[in-house]
């Protein structure tokens, strides 16, 4: 019983922990691009706007792409279009829909604890579902796993 157990434990849970791996890589691959690209929008530039700029079209889309390539679904990611956005130099949410579980957000006006710099918090939201939930006590295990990733900007980002 006790190797069933283990072998079960290891077999319900080394998805989600490979999930959560994939799910912070994304994070800090959108959080290195938003940190060190400039906001203006270039000459040609597709998808940028006065309200996103060009750095978090650039994140949003490179965590689609991180995403999809590690198999997981990333469709409701528009990079261009964000479900709610507070402006440059605050938060940018990218989510399916209001009572959804799969969320990213890009936040550039993050104060890093103990440097007192401006830094950028990527936010990454994925649901979690569970092939054994039925033998478990309702509300024993999460239906959600999330990651954030935080960066010190380096002269990209948003302008204060």
């Amino acid at each position: 019983p006790i190797l069933m157990c283990l072998v079960v434990g290891i077999w319900h849970f080394a998805p989600k922990s490979a999930r959560r791996q994939k799910l912070t890589s994304a994070a800090r691959q959108a959080d290195r691009i938003v940190i060190s690209t400039p906001t203006g929008t270039p000459a040609g530039a597709t998808g940028c706007s006065t309200t996103v700029p060009c750095a978090v079209v650039a994140a949003a889309s490179a965590t689609q792409h991180y995403l999809t390539d590690s198999g997981l679904d990333a469709s409701w990611i528009n990079p261009s279009s964000p479900s709610s956005t507070a402006g440059c130099a605050w938060t940018w949410t990218y989510s399916p829909g209001t009572n959804s579980t799969y969320e990213l957000d890009i936040n550039t006006n993050v104060i890093i604890p103990g440097t007192g710099t401006n830094g950028t918090q990527v936010t990454l939201k994925w649901p979690l579902t569970w092939d054994l939930a039925a033998l478990m006590p309702t509300g024993a295990l999460p239906t959600e796993t999330s990651t954030s990733v935080t960066m010190p900007n380096l002269g990209g980002g948003c302008e204060l």
